[in-house]
């Protein structure tokens, strides 16, 4: 546990090493998951539809047009930079960045939940969110380590 010494205004930090069991004897791999992103990226566009959260819905959409190949994933916020990887990567990373709506107020964890309970579909919300935070962070995985 940190402690801090008052009389000379600093900290106490134990450091300590952990042996780690079972580790990966190579590295990891990571699989494309461009076709179960596409699944719940149209589902939960569907459901955003529904919940009226239209605005989600198009964020989800303009992801899904991403990985279609109908967007064109270059118009990004002029600070935001693009990997410099092959372009199937970059379409599968950018689509992730723009469908990763999770976080603080306004986000998709914010309102939607209550809005989706309210119709009958929290359930629902819930898979859906669920499997796209898992599909987001897959695809990231994968675009950035398997070129």
């Amino acid at each position: 546990a940190w402690e801090f010494d008052s009389a000379l205004k600093t900290w106490h930090i134990p450091y300590t090493e952990q042996e780690w069991e079972n580790v990966p004897s190579g590295k990891p791999a990571f699989k494309d998951n461009t076709e179960s992103f596409k699944s719940v990226l149209s589902e939960i566009a569907e459901l955003a539809y529904k919940i009226d959260c239209d605005n989600f819905a198009f964020i989800f959409e303009k992801a899904l047009d991403t990985l279609n190949n109908t967007h064109n994933f270059i118009e990004t916020p002029a600070k935001m930079p693009i990997p410099d990887i092959p372009e199937i990567h970059k379409r599968l990373f950018m689509a992730a960045s723009t469908a990763d709506v999770f976080g603080a107020m306004g986000s998709w964890s914010d309102s939607p939940p209550y809005m989706a309970q309210d119709k009958g579909l929290g359930e629902e919300y819930e898979s859906l969110s669920n499997e796209l935070l898992k599909q987001v962070r897959l695809a990231i995985l994968y675009a950035i380590n398997e070129w």
